[in-house]
């Protein structure tokens, strides 16, 4: 576990993997003493995520009743993945995960 602000820390621990990690993001915005309105961070980890030479990590968001996104914008944010990946919710949890892993749950 690491503490700080994750669009400073993630990259930092990327650039020390060089295999496929299971990455739980929980740092977005969800009530009082979270991440402020409008620093939510989740596009910037995603992002982070995305340049990783490793293209097979398990992602998982936490809170996915309070990220204040469709399953329209779900499905855009997967497609940024490219086609290997696919995505669900289950358990208040977005799983994004490899094609090659089942997922269990509202699928998109």
């Amino acid at each position: 576990m690491h503490l700080g602000s994750s669009d400073e820390i993630l990259p930092r621990i990327l650039k020390q993997i060089a295999s496929p990690a299971v990455v739980c993001l929980d740092a977005h915005h969800s009530g009082d003493d979270t991440a402020g309105e409008g620093m939510d961070p989740l596009d910037k980890e995603l992002e982070a995520l995305l340049k990783h030479a490793s293209k097979k990590h398990i992602i998982l968001v936490d809170d996915a009743r309070g990220l204040g996104v469709s399953p329209q914008d779900l499905k855009k944010i997967i497609s940024r993945f490219g086609s290997s990946y696919h995505a669900s919710i289950l358990n208040d949890s977005v799983r994004i995960v490899p094609k090659n892993i089942p997922l269990y749950g509202n699928q998109f």
